[in-house]
């Protein structure tokens, strides 16, 4: 499981270095490093066993706002062609294009509903502005959120990825994790000690504040309608 996981991660972005200022990151390719970091991520996590349904149901990876180097259909292609699966369940990969104004209660009620099977969040860089909303409609759900964008964990997201220099000379790039593991606490989440012992794993401290306020109520027989997804040691603190 390890050496799997060891293998996808080792892969390094290659960078398109220009004669003056910093080197320009080749984003498919970084894209692809997500999808193998995404693909693997349920092998070092453990949920509560209300959270995982029937034996052999799936494990839920949502990939939540616009795409544009496609993580999402690198992520389904792996999972189809390597036939990937995790703790004896198969993966499943949705997408949702974007979150919805929570002010609007059939809309926030309708989100949480298409969020229902999602185990695994990967919320892109162009939803940052709404991670606050976000996060707080998430409190409390064993819902294991990745984020992409600069200051997700620290702000109450639980893993961060981050490009970061590889190499002697630091021009090419990676992806390093930063990890908040009160949020993963919070959600009743564990990471295995293998995963945050990986040299490219940092912990964050969580901004005073960060932790969310309880979510909106959500009205239980409230429409549904067009936000529906389409096709070692565990620890917490």
């Amino acid at each position: 499981m390890l050496s799997l996981f060891t293998a996808a991660t080792l892969m390094i972005a290659a960078v398109e270095v220009r004669a003056e200022g910093p080197p320009r990151v080749d984003q498919k390719l970084a894209a692809s490093i997500k999808a193998a970091y995404l693909s693997k991520l349920a092998d070092f996590t453990t949920w509560p066993e209300s959270a995982m349904g029937e034996a052999g149901s799936p494990i839920g990876i949502t990939v939540l706002g616009k795409d544009p180097f496609g993580v999402a259909t690198l992520l389904r292609d792996a999972i189809r062609q390597k036939k990937l699966t995790s703790q004896g369940r198969p993966l499943v990969v949705h997408r949702i294009g974007s979150t919805p104004d929570m002010n609007i209660e059939e809309q926030r009620t309708a989100f949480a509903a298409a969020l229902n099977g999602c185990h695994i969040l990967f919320v892109t860089d162009l939803e940052s502005d709404r991670w606050n909303d976000l996060k707080r409609l998430l409190a409390n759900r064993p819902i294991l959120t990745v984020g992409e964008f600069e200051g997700c964990a620290a702000s109450g997201g639980m893993i961060e990825f981050v490009i970061a220099g590889r190499g002697k000379d630091g021009k090419d790039l990676g992806i390093d994790m930063h990890i908040n593991l009160d949020a993963v606490k919070r959600a009743d989440l564990r990471l295995n000690s293998r995963l945050l012992s990986l040299r490219w794993v940092r912990i964050v401290r969580e901004a005073a504040g960060a932790a969310p306020p309880p979510s909106p109520a959500v009205r239980p027989d409230a429409r549904v309608q067009r936000l529906t997804p389409t096709g070692g040691e565990e620890v917490a603190s």
